[in-house]
């Protein structure tokens, strides 16, 4: 299997899948969109190495989109349409929407918990969103990865004073009141494992310390059933939910695709990098298998 990494090449992940791929005999490859030249109009062709793209793997791998989501998403159309297998699938077949609001909007109507969300790309709307929210309240970056910029108000005056000159780039989210989150990580249909964190508190304008402790925990059925039901919701593939249990119900507060993992795997003991690559194969071996339409 020739597979094509699309992402980061420094980043321990790629590094860790690009190992387990070759040990398991294959021809694998980190490439970014900055390696990459697409030709538009008459052509319409992506070059890599001067080689239409399409051409040189079986399979490709999305972990990075931010940078070039654009662009990212033009190729993962453009290797569909030429039969090469995409994941995430979604990628190159629907709507992908980068922002957590569209996570919020997505199980907004689930029978999965989600805590109350809001989104105003004008601070005139602020003070009317946060007669809706008590305090203490989150406040996230819409672009937010890895736990990062996340913050926890108290009060109203330090909440308005941080969101006045930030325009569109915050969700105001309630607070669940919870030092503890659950981060259980899925692969295709199979929850490989879970670990819990616990949080460190923030005093007022502070960001949230998101895993100071960590720790692996038991998936109970419950929560496997959920873990499952809430990928499908959110169309990964592969995927790392983090979910709070608040009141004796789970509250899903993230739906990361393309999580890192290196930290997840050392915890765990469990090599996520080839549970992720045994799927890659299974994906592609049903794929080869169906039978081919006649023309």
């Amino acid at each position: 299997m020739r597979i094509c990494i699309l992402g980061s090449k420094k980043s321990k992940e790629t590094r860790l899948l690009l190992a387990e791929a070759e040990k398991r005999g294959h021809s694998a490859q980190a490439v970014l969109i900055d390696d990459l030249i697409f030709a538009g109009g008459r052509e319409r062709v992506i070059i890599y190495k001067n080689k239409d793209i399409a051409h040189l793997f079986d399979l490709f791998l999305v972990r990075g989109l931010n940078r070039h989501p654009d662009e990212t998403l033009l190729l993962c159309a453009y290797l569909a349409e030429r039969g090469r297998v995409v994941v995430d699938k979604r990628l190159a077949h629907k709507r992908y929407y980068r922002t957590k609001l569209a996570t919020a909007f997505k199980f907004a109507k689930s029978s999965i918990n989600y805590p109350a969300t809001y989104f105003v790309s004008s601070s005139k709307k602020i003070g009317e969103v946060l007669k809706k929210v008590s305090f203490p309240l989150i406040v996230k970056e819409v672009w937010g990865m890895h736990s990062q910029g996340v913050w926890r108000f108290s009060y109203k005056k330090e909440a308005e004073d941080f969101l006045k000159d930030r325009k569109g780039e915050y969700l105001i989210q309630e607070d669940l009141h919870e030092d503890e989150y659950i981060r259980v990580f899925v692969v295709g249909r199979e929850v490989i494992g879970a670990i819990k964190r616990t949080k460190k508190r923030s005093l007022g304008s502070l960001a949230v310390k998101a895993g100071v402790s960590s720790k692996k925990i038991k998936v109970s059925q419950e929560l496997n059933n959920l873990a499952l039901k809430a990928m499908k919701i959110s169309g990964n593939e592969i995927c790392g939910l983090d979910f709070i249990k608040h009141q004796g119900k789970y509250y899903l507060i993230e739906a990361n695709r393309s999580p890192q993992f290196r930290a997840f795997s050392k915890i765990t003991k469990i090599n996520v990098a080839a549970k992720i690559i045994s799927y890659l194969e299974d994906k592609l071996k049903i794929i080869n298998e169906r039978p081919r339409a006649k023309n």
